[in-house]
């Protein structure tokens, strides 16, 4: 079925609703595209204190990642932290001042993390409006500015001026006497005066649970947003003039995964306006400013990863697959254009998962975190992937 005002709103809602007529709920295991010769290796790293997805997940200066909020086996929004060490072993860290899910981490050049918004309970019902601050070298948090709109589902990203440190803030799902709303609004915090300002320009468009990226350029690419309308068109923010450029693109879809080299950026995956879940990937060019088709992957998913590392491959993890069955699939995107890039098929994930965090830390590895498995119920396990390991080049689907 299309993506409906009324499925649109309640998957903004929450993010383990059927949408597009693809369960994500299944009793049997997703794995890699048939047929496929898989090679690399994934290994079980560590379990969490407590199973969570749909968190929020960033590497700290110290090499330590932390991992915030989500919802727990019970579908509950949680307050409770996790630090994730080197040798990727779990362990409690400070509560947050109220459960969250929906929110944004942004990590700020002092090495401490932004953490924005969200909602506090599973109907999404109590849309937050507070901000706190984790400091990793008191492992504390403190209370951070307040929002000037509360919302759920937003982007935020940091970028610098002459002034100083900002944090852009945008879009999001608020609510308005008692009923679900989407914003086009915007924000801006500023970090050392600790204050957030409303922003005079506005995203094209009200859009939610859309994806932010750096470019080359400064700029941030707003993208893979949805409406009540449907999906929704990317947008470029300008840093230097504090505004918002629409921006043409081939497939408009939603819970796509998306990854920023700085001069390209990698769109694959997510859902049509037509409810088609996508094995289609466009790339975007910073220095034009335009989207153009990229190589297809083996397999179509949504609500994925994907992850840059440190030499320019892009591995794209999970996610749940066209027929609704979350999958074990990983792949490597590589090459010097993103445009031609070769894909290749690694060694699937031990345990399918969706809207779970993927972060790359050090030389070799992947850390892939807790998210929903087949069932849509959250996961305690931590997975890592060599990254280093070889792939088997694969043919794109031709439908």
């Amino acid at each position: 079925m299309k993506l409906t005002r009324s499925v649109l709103v309640a998957m903004l809602v929450t993010a383990t609703m059927t949408v597009a007529g693809c369960s994500s709920k299944s009793s049997s295991k997703g794995g890699a595209p048939a047929g496929s010769t898989a090679g690399g290796s994934t290994a079980a790293s560590s379990t969490l204190p407590d199973a969570r997805a749909d968190q929020a997940a960033v590497l700290l200066q110290t090499g330590e990642i932390l991992v915030a909020g989500g919802v727990d086996a019970n579908g509950n929004p949680m307050a409770s932290t996790v630090l994730i060490d080197a040798q990727n072993q779990a362990r409690p860290g400070p509560d947050m001042s109220a459960p969250r899910v929906g929110h944004s981490m942004v990590p700020l050049a002092s090495g401490e993390v932004l953490i924005i918004g969200g909602h506090s309970d599973a109907q999404g019902m109590t849309v937050l409006d507070t901000t706190e601050i984790y400091d990793p070298t008191t492992n504390s948090f403190r209370p951070g500015p307040a929002l000037t709109t509360a919302r759920s589902r937003h982007v935020a990203m940091s970028y610098s001026t002459a002034q100083g440190e900002r944090v852009l803030v945008a879009g999001g799902l608020t609510r308005v006497n008692g009923q679900a709303a989407v914003l086009s609004s915007a924000e801006v915090i500023d970090v050392a005066a600790g204050l957030s300002s409303p922003l005079a320009s506005s995203l094209s468009q009200e859009m939610a649970k859309a994806k932010i990226v750096r470019l080359d350029t400064g700029k941030l690419l707003i993208c893979s947003g949805v409406g009540t309308a449907g999906t929704t068109a990317p947008n470029v923010f300008d840093p230097a003039t504090e505004t918002f450029t629409p921006i043409f693109q081939i497939l408009a879809r939603t819970g796509a995964a998306v990854a920023s080299r700085g001069s390209e950026v990698l769109v694959t995956g997510g859902v049509t306006q037509g409810g088609n879940v996508e094995a289609s990937s466009e790339v975007f060019t910073s220095a034009t400013q335009t989207f153009s088709n990229g190589v297809p992957m083996s397999l179509a998913r949504r609500d994925h990863t994907a992850t840059v590392l440190a030499g320019g491959d892009i591995f794209v993890v999970g996610g749940i697959d066209a027929s609704g069955v979350a999958t074990t699939a990983v792949e490597r995107v590589s090459g010097s254009s993103l445009a031609s890039a070769t894909v290749s098929v690694m060694q699937p994930l031990q345990t399918a998962r969706y809207l779970h965090s993927a972060i790359a830390r050090g030389g070799s590895d992947l850390v892939i975190i807790g998210g929903f498995d087949v069932n849509g119920v959250a996961l305690n396990s931590i997975e890592t992937v060599n990254i280093n390991a070889t792939g088997t080049p694969t043919t794109p689907p031709t439908t």
